[in-house]
């Protein structure tokens, strides 16, 4: 972007590759700016009351006995907390839709524990899937033929937290489905209140993510890069809504793009 430095009172914009669609937002002020944008692309829903509350989340919390003694540390200090998070050591081996069942033996359990106590459960949710026959998330992928591809077909794989990791091509209306009748079950069998999306960029670890291709490997990666996340969280408040159709869902994105915010934070 060139903002009068080669001609002055001319604003020059050029782009290599992706989506170039410009729009201009008028002002004069930040609000009317702010009204403009979410008019174009649309407002954010109420989120729940609980997430205005304090949410403690830390990397390393590693079983059922450390969030235990951190509602007891919060409630002898008379501080309230509205939610407590789990990052990825919640997972077995890091297979999405997991829990480490010898540091977690019972969450559904823990997590209602908690939610006695006026506090929530938060946990990631990374959209890689480890390459590993007879995992069923695998194995149902595969099947259902819902990740992305490389120019020559195959799945493409990266190396993420499960070692060799397959990508939802959430591009497709299909993949959408089935991810949302994956979360949904994993929400409801673990007794979670809400979800943390990450790694969505796509993060894809030492593979080069340009050779990552969406629609059957049809679209090559830059025609959807910027909305990897934003049809990942079109999908997971289908899951939340399919739950409790009348609720306000718990959703955090680490990454969006424009519109993303419809769906999540």
């Amino acid at each position: 972007m060139d903002v009068g430095q080669t001609r002055p009172g001319e604003f020059w914009y050029q782009a290599f590759g992706g989506v170039t669609a410009l729009y201009l937002l008028a002002g004069p002020t930040l609000a009317d700016v702010t009204r403009r944008y979410a008019a174009l692309t649309g407002r954010a829903p109420l989120p729940p009351l609980w997430a205005l509350g304090y949410h403690q989340c830390r990397w390393g919390y590693c079983c059922a006995q450390e969030f235990r003694e951190l509602a007891a540390g919060f409630a002898a200090a008379d501080l309230p907390v509205s939610a407590l998070w789990y990052d990825i050591d919640y997972m077995d081996d890091y297979r999405l839709f997991t829990w480490d069942r010898s540091a977690f033996p019972d969450p559904a359990g823990l997590n209602r524990e908690l939610k006695a106590s006026g506090i929530r459960a938060v946990t990631i949710v990374d959209p890689g899937v480890k390459r590993e026959p007879g995992y069923p998330v695998y194995d149902s992928g595969r099947a259902q033929r819902v990740f992305c591809r490389t120019a020559s077909g195959r799945d493409y794989v990266g190396k993420v937290w499960p070692g060799d990791t397959v990508f939802p091509d959430f591009t497709l209306e299909s993949t959408r489905r089935w991810w949302a009748d994956w979360l949904a079950d994993f929400l409801r069998d673990g007794a979670v209140d809400g979800v943390w999306l990450d790694m969505n960029d796509p993060a894809t670890g030492y593979s080069r993510t340009e050779e990552m291709r969406f629609q059957h490997g049809a679209i090559p990666h830059d025609g959807y890069h910027n909305q990897y996340a934003h049809f990942m969280a079109m999908a997971s408040r289908a899951a939340c809504e399919r739950l409790e159709p009348d609720s306000r869902p718990f959703l955090l994105t680490r990454s969006a793009c424009a519109g993303t915010q419809r769906y999540t934070a």
